[in-house]
C-alpha cells in the first residue's frame, strides 16, 4: 500500500519518499519489500492530494512493470 501525501511525498511501509525522489526510489523500495510484478499495488490519496502526484506514482509503477494497480482516493466535493 502506497500513501500519496498532499505534498507529493509517498509513504510505503516504514519508508518516506520525498516527492522529488519518488521516480528514482519507489521501484527499489518495492523490491526491498519483496514486491514482485504480480503484487497488487494500492495507491491511497486523500481529497487534498493533487491528481498530478497520484499520476506520478501511477507512472512510476507502470515503468517499473507493475500492472495491477488499484486507486483508493477520496474525491473532493464540488463547491456550490
Amino acid at each position: 500500500m502506497l500513501n500519496v501525501l498532499v505534498d507529493g511525498s509517498v509513504k510505503v511501509a516504514f519508508y518516506h519518499i520525498p516527492a522529488s525522489e519518488v521516480g528514482d526510489k519507489l521501484s527499489s523500495i518495492m523490491q526491498t519489500l519483496k514486491a514482485n510484478r504480480k503484487t497488487v499495488l494500492i495507491i491511497n490519496g486523500d481529497r487534498d492530494t493533487p491528481h498530478k502526484f497520484i499520476s506520478a506514482v501511477l507512472n512510476t509503477a507502470a515503468k517499473a512493470g507493475y500492472n495491477q494497480v488499484r486507486i483508493n482516493a477520496e474525491v473532493r466535493a464540488k463547491d456550490k
